[in-house]
């Protein structure tokens, strides 16, 4: 199943760019397979959210309720209505229409049992939201839940995708392509889009700000934060699980191995691989050798210190800057990833009130960057030890930019 409808439901007023929804032809015919007509419906509406950053209600809506049903008849098939919610909540972004939208999807094409069953999950959800939000379809799984479950398993959900062919092929929205013609109309979707280029722009920057604040990758960048290994600061490059080893500081029975903090995490870095395990309180580094499952512990950092540069970095939302700082002196350089310093890193001159990250670009320059209440400096390796910035953004550019709100953007 894909993704869902990753941003907010535009209001009534948003402007209608695209007023048909185009379906293959093909997949309408009677020696089609059962699923084919919703699956051309499904690349249709994955082309116009993902691929073209439309908004819900800037395409017809009713391809974003079908989207949505599809979501949950997928996701419920696969694990439940347990693992639906558990994956709901996980989602990027601000999902709370998306039950909603399922069940209009549902009514539209006339699957009333389905509806009447996630009518109910909803109920639940509401009465119980901390239950609901802590299912994950495997550790969690309310029994409440059971008898929805139930229902669920009991009907036939080749009925759902027939009744949307059903629904597409009487529908005065609905266009019929070649199917050559609806893969050209798909990839050139983003050409009707007049927000696109400012929506791919606010996607990346919110994405890179997250992995600075949330979750296990956020968590190991924050801790090796000022890390030297042979005097050199080094960047975790990428982070995996590494499910041939074993926690030495978790070995409860039974424990909720879905949780990061007890698993062992795999750190590729410029400098080698290392092993990272997440306590209770604290965050250890480790090397890649170990003598009868003993790690030599190289590094360890408190959560509290973590959480304390995860706050700082989500109030600077600092990606905006590297992006602006970036256009000015390597137009042509897009980011892979920020990551954190801190100030010991840099010469004393600098003021101890600032941030610092690291700019790792997709060509794999790296700049370093220093942010404040009145500027923001960026820094090539070469010109920080004489504190002489390349680029710089303060004044009314800093503000105008500062203020600007993305959210509004998707």
């Amino acid at each position: 199943m894909s993704a869902s409808i990753e941003q907010k439901s535009s209001s009534s007023s948003s402007p209608l760019h695209l007023k048909k929804i185009f379906i293959s032809k093909p997949s309408m015919q009677e020696n089609a397979k059962y699923y084919d007509a919703w699956s051309s419906l499904h690349d249709y509406t994955q082309a116009a959210i993902h691929s073209a950053g439309f908004l819900a209600g800037e395409f017809p809506i009713e391809a974003s309720w079908l989207f949505a049903a599809d979501y949950y008849i997928g996701e419920a098939m696969n694990g439940g209505h347990s693992r639906y919610l558990g994956n709901l909540s996980n989602l990027m972004g601000n999902n709370d229409h998306m039950i909603p939208y399922a069940l209009k999807g549902l009514q539209l094409i006339g699957c009333t049992q389905y509806r009447d069953i996630l009518q109910g999950v909803l109920r639940w959800q509401r009465d119980f939201p901390e239950d609901a939000a802590s299912q994950n379809g495997f550790t969690q799984r309310a029994q409440a839940l059971d008898k929805f479950d139930e229902s669920f398993f009991a009907l036939d959900d080749e009925t759902y995708y027939l009744a949307v062919r059903e629904w597409l092929k009487t529908s005065p929205l609905v266009e019929f392509l070649s199917e050559e013609e609806c893969r050209e109309r798909r990839k050139n979707l983003y050409r009707q889009n007049p927000n696109f280029e400012l929506r791919k722009r606010a996607k990346i920057i919110e994405a890179q700000d997250d992995l600075l604040t949330q979750g296990i990758i956020s968590i190991f960048r924050a801790s090796v934060a000022g890390f030297y290994v042979n005097e050199e600061t080094f960047l975790i490059e990428s982070i995996s699980q590494a499910r041939d080893k074993k926690n030495p500081f978790f070995n409860s029975k039974g424990g909720d191995f879905t949780d990061p903090a007890n698993m062992v995490w795999k750190l590729k870095t410029e400098v080698g691989q290392f092993f990272g395990f997440v306590t209770s309180d604290e965050v250890v580094i480790c090397d890649d050798v170990s003598k009868n499952g003993v790690y030599h512990s190289i590094f360890r950092r408190s959560l509290k210190e973590v959480a304390e540069l995860q706050k700082r970095a989500a109030q600077q939302k600092p990606t905006r800057y590297a992006y602006e700082l970036l256009k000015q002196v390597a137009p042509s350089e897009s980011i892979a990833y920020l990551s954190f310093l801190t100030d010991e890193d840099f010469p004393e001159e600098i003021s101890k009130s600032c941030m610092f990250y690291f700019i790792r670009c997709q060509s794999g320059a790296l700049y370093l960057m220093m942010v404040n209440d009145k500027i923001v400096n960026l820094y090539s390796r070469e010109t920080i030890e004489t504190v002489e910035a390349i680029a710089s953004l303060k004044g009314k550019a800093l503000d105008t930019l500062r203020a600007q709100d993305f959210s509004k953007l998707m």
